[in-house]
């Protein structure tokens, strides 16, 4: 959310590095009238090899609108690794903060939780608040209108100390009320948001 596939450099080196077999593609932001397209796509590279999700953030609701559309009948994605995202609770589903925000507070509060300094440079994070604002209320929303399960396997990859997901305790719990099956929770140290740096090696390790 609020950034694009440059956010993920770190876990293409490392695959490169350990000269996986695992093929990365990315999905960005789509319009409504965009998702079958993306989806058949999706769905001839299943019948081809093992497709998984990853997603960070509020790209949860991309990556679990796409998959509510590939799995609603004949399941081709079983799998599904949800990174720093903890679904919002029923209560407080239909407020979402971040939406009256200023850029600044945004800004200030991201690089609290480890948004890289050098964000937008070099190549590194690009990162835009009005996106980032527009993605969180799309999760919002999301979250707030479901009322089928996604019929999926997830993992949830989340960071204890990580200040946006401070009831990682409770993660499997929420989880389980908008998916098929919570295979597990894995929790880390790592004290920043954006793990998916730092910690690219387990990343990895969890999509094979």
């Amino acid at each position: 959310a609020g950034g694009d596939a440059t956010a993920y450099t770190a876990l293409v080196a490392k695959a490169r590095e350990e000269k996986s077999d695992i093929a990365l593609f990315f999905v960005d932001w789509f319009d409504e009238n965009e998702i079958d397209e993306i989806a058949d796509e999706i769905r001839l590279l299943s019948k081809k090899m093992r497709v998984g999700f990853y997603s960070h953030c509020a790209g949860c609701a991309l990556a679990m609108m796409l998959l509510d559309r590939l799995n609603e009948k004949e399941p081709c994605v079983k799998s599904y690794v949800a990174g720093a995202n903890i679904p919002p609770r029923k209560a407080f589903a239909k407020f979402n903060l971040w939406a009256h925000m200023s850029d600044g507070r945004i800004m200030k509060t991201l690089m609290k939780a480890g948004l890289p300094s050098e964000a937008g440079e070099n190549g590194i994070v690009p990162f835009n608040p009005e996106k980032f604002r527009r993605h969180t209320i799309i999760c919002s929303e999301y979250f707030s209108k479901k009322a089928n399960k996604t019929n999926v396997n997830l993992t949830a990859f989340i960071s204890k100390n990580d200040p946006l997901t401070k009831n990682y305790a409770d993660a499997e719990k929420l989880w389980r009320k908008h998916v098929a099956k919570v295979n597990e929770v894995v929790l880390i140290e790592t004290p920043s948001h954006y793990f998916q740096n730092s910690d690219s090696a387990l990343l990895l390790s969890l999509l094979k």
